[in-house]
């Protein structure tokens, strides 16, 4: 029946190909495992050099330590050598991975050692040269002892005096021994080694030695080239000089990750033993895999008799029935093969299992169906539009919201083109728009139209999608016009309050020009009472009128700074400026009030601090000025110390500044130490307030402080009587050091100042006008008067002036148009660069800059201290 291919052949057959694929991953699991064998011994090189790698590291920081603290011992500092020998042999006691360690000078000479040797130069070594140089921790590189003929690997460390110049050096060595030892107590195989390099490559150190790697002579350089390449650590395959070939694992050491490699160590094992061990364990593959080809060819032809072909020609009718769909078919079991058994009761089992599995899905096509439906109520039910759009931008399928949304039945949605309902895009906007659709994924804001020809707001989130094969959009639509109304009031909310801050701005200048006017005329006739003859307590009157007069400026001037800091109007004016001479400055001006009230005020200047910085040298002394006022007028008796020091530089650009104010004045309570910083705090509240103030100043030195990228922190208790107050400032500032060679900025005025000027006066206010006048006068100047900018131009073209203050609000014609006209040349060609100093009660921020734009050499604000406008004449005259 079955002939030359008969069944028993095609079973033996059909086993031996059914085995090609466990026979296969036999194959390829021998040489996996040849390979995680081969690996396997890499990473344990690699762990190993990792742990010897470790232990350099770990003993160089312990030398580290140990010269760093020994370089600050007074024995050290003094080159005592009995005291040092002692000190160094009782070190070495605890450190004995050490050679020895021994004191030099900077020349090199040996001062005291741990033993008494009075010889030795270290000057050629490169880590003297290096301690010396960088007045840091060095290692050094391969030498043989200078003092002891053994293989060591040294290190030295600067000896420091209290300026921080290296006045000594000292040196010690790590034994190189230690690598053998722990190489010995590790299993590596024959012909293994460990050793090291410093970073030329010259060989420190190898266990076992060799006569053809000498201690101190160069290492392989293929192999040095490998270390010290770009890898911290690895392995390579390479050739020692006693010819065998090694995999060799190497590491780079060195003191911190930023600095190169001091030092390099190796383990090598050879390949041939690595490679032994893989294939041992090749070769019990394929045995394994000879022995199950033969156990598959007994197998097959054990079980490939007549009865088993007809049983499976049997088997393979029935499977064709059921292949036809006949379910009813079942095959007898034959006890008398107990495999065929299994098979008939496998393939029953078969036809079985595809009956309920055909029942299973029908239940599953109901339950998807069912699924489907409760999506569709879910997706019906959303509060926002949801629509599936094709390629052809027509909706496929939606929502009854979205339907609902646009006017239209559910019916008439479907089919809609979008550019029907898109009141903002043409056809041509939406083809280009959402030309991939694949790519779409985004959330955008636009306009839909209603079928009524009505429009509303929606927020749009498109998704691109696959479905069946085809690009489809993915589209949820929300009503956004309640949000939009929304933001449309917030706006006109905000347009409101930035009207309403504008008024304020508005109303503040407004009132400080209002308020420094008559202001400037009550402290201008003062200064002019003081330069009469005056009775002792007449002197008295005037004097604390002045200080009531300043105070009030203050109190307006710190009012208007809150007012700008809360607006966001206040702005930092970055310039070059000599930062000791502004606190030398701060100093001079409270010195005689400090001198006055019997208190101690002294200045402290760090000399390291950089003189030329950038920054708002203005800013910077109101802030000084806040607290060392506050300082004098809380401390009754004892000190008050300014100090500036430097900090640690945190950039290469910038410079960090402390700056401290202290007294031994009353302190502060905790509780108000709290809100210390907050507007209108004061140390005291209620009717008994014991000290003046608006509790303005702190407050504003916080803000300043804030815009100015710096800090503020103040130390305190009111528990101990006079226990003090200490405030302090850090400030960073720009370092000014990109002016070419040679040429340095220009800080502050010349002290040049010309007598006898022929000075014009332009102010309306008379009161003003008498008292600046009569204050010019007495100071020895020739003095014009005029009311209004018109005035101004009349008398310069009638005779010559070195000078003029110019009021800037004036009937007629104001200061601005009067200068505008004289640098125009209206008041003839010749007086177009006249000197022109503003004289104004504006002193908002900004007003300073504006006025200087608009043709002014300087500026000045009421109310007039008449010391402070004898400086701006002399700046603009040095000018």
């Amino acid at each position: 029946m079955f002939g030359y291919g008969s069944i028993r052949r095609k079973i033996i057959t059909l086993f031996l190909i059914s085995a090609i694929p466990a026979i296969t991953f036999l194959v390829f699991d021998g040489l996996w495992h040849r390979n995680e064998t081969i690996a396997q011994s890499q990473q344990e090189l690699l762990d190993f050099i990792s742990l010897l790698a470790e232990r350099q590291e770990k003993t160089t920081l312990k030398t580290q330590y140990l010269l760093d603290a020994l370089s600050k011992k007074s024995a050290v500092q003094r080159f005592d050598v009995q005291a040092c020998r002692h000190l160094f042999n009782a070190e070495l006691k605890n450190h004995p991975q050490l050679a020895g360690i021994h004191l030099v000078d900077l020349k090199g000479n040996l001062i005291v050692s741990d033993t008494p040797r009075t010889f030795g130069n270290f000057s050629k070594t490169k880590h003297f040269r290096d301690a010396v140089t960088t007045k840091a921790f060095a290692p050094g590189e391969q030498i043989t002892g200078l003092l002891r003929p053994i293989q060591i690997f040294p290190f030295a460390h600067p000896v420091l005096d209290q300026a921080g110049d290296v006045q000594g050096v000292l040196v010690t060595a790590m034994l190189l021994d230690r690598y053998g030892q722990q190489f010995a107590e590790s299993e590596f195989p024959e012909n293994s080694f460990v050793g090291a390099c410093d970073h030329n490559g010259i060989r420190l150190y190898r266990s076992p030695k060799i006569s053809a790697g000498a201690i101190g002579q160069p290492i392989r350089k293929s192999m040095f080239e490998t270390a010290k390449g770009r890898d911290l650590k690895g392995f390579k395959y390479d050739i020692g000089s006693d010819g065998v070939e090694r995999i060799i694992a190497f590491c780079q050491i060195r003191l911190d990750s930023d600095k190169p490699p001091y030092m390099y160590v190796f383990v090598g094992i050879p390949s041939a033993t690595v490679h032994a061990k893989a294939n041992n364990s090749m070769i019990w593959q394929v045995a394994l895999f000879c022995l199950l080809a033969i156990l598959t060819v007994s197998i097959g032809w054990f079980f490939g008799g007549r009865n088993l072909g007809r049983r499976l020609e049997e088997l393979a009718h029935f499977s064709s029935l059921v292949g036809q769909g006949d379910l009813s078919v079942r095959v007898k079991p034959d006890s008398n093969i107990k495999e065929l058994t299994t098979l008939a009761q496998s393939f029953n089992a078969m036809v079985e299992s595809l009956t309920q599995e055909i029942t299973e899905r029908k239940k599953n096509e109901d339950a998807f169906r069912l699924e489907a439906l409760r999506r569709r109520i879910l997706m019906n039910c959303s509060y926002d539009g949801i629509a599936i759009i094709d390629q052809d931008h027509r909706v496929q399928e939606a929502n009854k919201r979205f339907a609902q949304m646009l006017g239209y039945s559910h019916a008439e949605i479907v089919g809609l083109q979008t550019w029907e309902y898109e009141a903002n895009k043409t056809e041509d906007q939406i083809r280009s728009f959402f030309s991939d659709l694949s790519c779409i994924n985004m959330v955008f804001e636009s306009v839909h139209r209603r079928k009524d020809s009505s429009t509303y707001p929606v927020e749009v989130s498109a998704s691109g999608a696959e479905i069946e094969g085809k690009q489809m959009v993915f589209v949820i639509c929300r009503d956004i016009s309640e949000r939009k109304k929304f933001e449309e009031d917030l706006l006109v909310a905000k347009e409101k309050a930035d009207a309403a801050s504008n008024a304020k701005s508005e109303f503040l200048a407004n009132m400080s020009h209002e308020i420094r006017t008559p202001l400037n005329g009550l402290l201008g006739m003062l200064q002019l009472i003081q330069t009469t003859e005056l009775k002792h307590e007449q002197r008295e009157y005037v004097l604390n009128a002045i200080l009531s007069s300043k105070r009030l400026t203050r109190l307006l001037s710190d009012i208007l700074d809150f007012s700008r800091i809360e607006a966001g109007k206040l702005e930092i004016n970055l310039e070059a400026f000599d930062l000791a001479k502004i606190v030398q400055q701060v100093f001079e001006l409270f010195n005689p009030l400090a001198m006055q009230s019997g208190l101690e005020f002294s200045c402290d200047i760090d000399p390291a601090i950089p003189r030329q910085v950038i920054g708002d040298p203005a800013r910077l002394q109101q802030i000084l000025t806040n607290l060392v006022g506050n300082a004098l007028k809380f401390t009754k008796h004892g000190s008050v110390t300014l100090s500036a020091a430097l900090l640690p530089a945190k950039t290469q650009t910038k410079q960090w500044v402390l700056l401290s104010v202290s007294d031994t004045g009353i302190g502060i309570q905790d509780d108000i130490l709290k809100g210390l910083f907050k507007p209108f705090t004061q140390a005291s509240a209620g009717f008994a307030k014991n000290h003046q103030g608006a509790g303005l100043g702190l407050s504003i030195c916080k803000r300043l402080l804030d815009l100015m990228g710096g800090s503020i922190s103040v130390e305190s208790s009111a528990d101990a009587k006079d226990s003090g107050t200490t405030f302090y400032v850090s400030i960073p500032f720009e370092l000014f050091d990109s002016l070419p060679s040679g040429q340095q900025p220009v800080f502050g005025p010349q002290e040049t100042f010309r007598v006898g000027l022929k000075i014009l006066l332009a102010e309306d206010d008379k009161v003003n006008q008498f008292a600046a006048q009569g204050l010019l006068e007495k100071l020895g100047n020739s003095v014009v008067s005029v009311e209004n900018g018109s005035q101004v131009l009349d008398a310069i073209r009638r005779e010559s002036f070195d000078l003029v203050l110019m009021d800037v609000q004036m009937p007629d014609m104001d200061g601005i148009e009067a200068t505008q006209a004289i640098r125009n040349g209206k008041a003839g060609a010749a007086n177009k660069d006249l000197p022109i100093i503003a004289l104004t009660a504006y002193a908002m921020g900004g007003d300073r800059e504006k006025f200087l734009s608009m043709g002014m050499n300087d500026y000045i604000a009421k109310p007039v201290d008449m010391t402070t406008l004898v400086n701006i004449i002399k700046r603009v005259f040095s000018r």
